[in-house]
């Protein structure tokens, strides 16, 4: 006989799977075998299945749930016993998968690759998935932090052991899970360079890099980028100034769940007919100029045959980013690397995103000439007037707008109307806080929207 707690909580009986009945029920289940073999007090099981939201009698309609369980388990020889400190399921926790699992990711010292292996392969989906409340949403977390560090050690033991393909996959996977996960990542990047696919190691990091300055407005850590500069180090000599043998396609993956923007889309769009050589979004932190970028820039790439180049301007000189645009134009720097650029650009229709511009000097070198058929989008928090530049302010999303970045991520049956339209005002309606607040509810599916808007409403 098996508990499950790693997915839908589930009793494996004789190759049968006993119905467990209700929701509450299931979670009296699981708070019991949580702690398996010790008591829990009935005023925390009555915490632990309903929180802030009792029922009128909770003990009454906790004691008709242990009833009921008891007689689930009857001739299993596992029981629900009453204690002086609470009740206490006698299961063994060999019986738990989330025991199992624990015991592995909890050990300290080294643990052999087998078992790390056997104790991840236990994880079917999310913990508890079924239920919700405060203590699930904690055991869920908790349990999602000890895979993150238990796959993390098992990939680095795997990748040692000459299993690198493997840990690719299988780190891949997880990352659907944990996209924000540097840890994951890291691994992710050593097993690449392990089977030397360093090529796809470096795209893996830009897709990473991307996906957490679009989903947090963050920047990776340290110990990721060092290991960046160590997979550029490791790429074969013969793909360190390459010569393109097409365009170059260097804009960052569009956006996922870009609602909206209909306007400043249109006013875009009126730029290509006007011959200039720059426009600027502005506005502030987290108002969405790089997403409303990038997707503007995807819509109208093949307007621009001759390629898309793109640089973040953030801890980069103006030099470095120039003599990157000449490699992937497949043009010598020179000592004169403006000038090269303004060469090579002439009698050629380019596309140049440029984001997290700070000041006029920063970009001025990276601007096609006026009139040269190429164009720069360029985002800042702030106007950059310079000649042949158009400034276009970047407003916070219409209500609807806002609304619909959370029903794009958590589907409308989790957005109640009135709490959404509440977080939206919250949030000012700028994108990146809603999409915070968005990727924070998705992984709790349990809260519902209008929990999170007391919360924030608590904090403030």
């Amino acid at each position: 006989m098996e508990f499950r707690l790693l997915g839908p909580v589930e009793l494996h009986d004789g190759g049968r799977i006993v119905e467990l009945g209700p929701s509450k029920q299931r979670c009296v289940l699981a708070a019991l075998l949580s702690q398996t073999g010790r008591p829990v007090p009935t005023d925390m099981l009555i915490d632990r299945v309903w929180g802030q939201s009792p029922p009128a009698e909770p003990r009454n309609t906790l004691y008709s749930y242990l009833a009921r369980i008891r007689r689930l388990l009857r001739g299993t020889g596992v029981e629900v016993r009453r204690s002086n400190r609470g009740y206490v399921i006698t299961a063994s926790p060999d019986q738990v998968d989330l025991c199992r699992f624990t015991r592995v990711a909890e050990q300290a010292g080294p643990v052999p690759l087998a078992r790390m292996d056997a104790a991840l392969r236990e994880w079917r989906g999310t913990p508890l998935d079924g239920l919700s409340g405060d203590w699930v949403t904690v055991v869920r977390d908790c349990s999602h932090r000890k895979r993150v560090r238990l796959l993390t050690t098992w990939a680095d033991a795997a990748v040692d052991a000459g299993q690198a393909a493997e840990v690719v996959e299988r780190v891949e996977s997880a990352l659907d899970d944990h996209p924000h996960a540097e840890p994951l990542i890291a691994a992710c990047l050593r097993a690449l360079r392990a089977e030397g696919r360093v090529a796809e190691a470096l795209e893996h990091y830009e897709r990473a890099r991307a996906r957490l300055r679009d989903d947090l407005g963050e920047r990776l850590g340290p110990k990721l980028r060092e290991l960046h500069g160590q997979l550029l180090r490791a790429r074969p000599a013969s793909t360190a100034v390459p010569l393109p043998a097409a365009p170059p396609a260097q804009l960052p993956a569009p956006p996922c769940g870009f609602v909206g923007r209909t306007d400043h889309l249109a006013e875009l769009d009126t730029v290509l007919s006007q011959r200039l050589a720059a426009v600027v979004l502005h506005g502030p932190a987290g108002i969405g100029k790089t997403a409303l970028a990038a997707t503007w820039a995807h819509r109208t790439a093949a307007r621009f045959p001759d390629g898309q180049l793109y640089a973040d301007l953030r801890d980069r000189p103006p030099l470095d980013v120039l003599s990157a645009f000449l490699r992937a134009l497949g043009e010598p720097a020179g000592a004169d690397v403006a000038g090269t650029f303004r060469a090579a650009v002439t009698g050629r229709r380019l596309l140049v995103l440029i984001d997290n511009a700070s000041a006029v000097d920063q970009v001025l070198p990276l601007l096609p000439p006026d009139d040269s058929g190429s164009l720069a989008v360029i985002t800042s928090r702030r106007p950059l007037s310079a000649p042949g530049t158009r400034q276009l302010a970047v407003e916070p999303l219409r209500l609807d707008e806002a609304v619909a970045v959370l029903v794009d991520r958590l589907g409308e049956h989790r957005v109640d109307p009135a709490a959404a339209e509440d977080l939206a005002e919250r949030c000012g309606r700028f994108p990146l806080p809603l999409r915070i607040a968005a990727s924070t509810l998705h992984d709790q599916p349990g809260r519902t929207l209008a929990d999170y808007v007391r919360g924030a409403a608590d904090v403030h």
